[in-house]
């Protein structure tokens, strides 16, 4: 994705490209910069692995205390990247992508149902949304 705007990505990168370690590998600011592009490619196809690596970020980080010491901080490691991904979105930005899962969710109910759910209740809580 390096040189290229969000606005330019298509949906054969997404096809062609194991998403995780590419969404991974950005810095906060360029999964937000990115963000937008990854979205129209979760609506070209919702069962995708894009989906599922996206709704991972976007979604709570778990509880690891029941994890062995060791497994515990490489967990940690991973949720403290998720949350700066998080962190970094404007209220505006958090505002859209409710409205995003929120659309997902009406959607796709069959597709990453679990991880759709749990991160549609989070971004609820952070826009502060007690709609249902």
């Amino acid at each position: 994705l390096k040189g290229r705007h969000w606005k330019d990505i298509t949906p054969e990168i997404f096809g062609t490209t194991y998403m995780g370690p590419l969404i991974s590998s950005m810095s906060p600011e360029g999964f937000q910069f990115f963000l937008p592009g990854l979205m129209l490619g979760i609506l070209d196809d919702p069962g995708s692995e894009l989906c599922e690596v996206v709704l991972f970020i976007l979604s709570p980080n778990d509880d690891v205390g029941h994890l062995p010491e060791k497994a515990r901080s490489s967990v940690a490691s991973t949720q403290a990247r998720r949350a700066r991904y998080r962190d970094i979105l404007t209220a505006a930005q958090k505002r859209v992508l409710l409205s995003f899962l929120r659309y997902l969710h009406q959607q796709y109910t069959g597709a990453h149902f679990d991880p759709l759910a749990r991160a549609l209740k989070f971004w609820k809580g952070q826009v502060g949304d007690s709609e249902n």
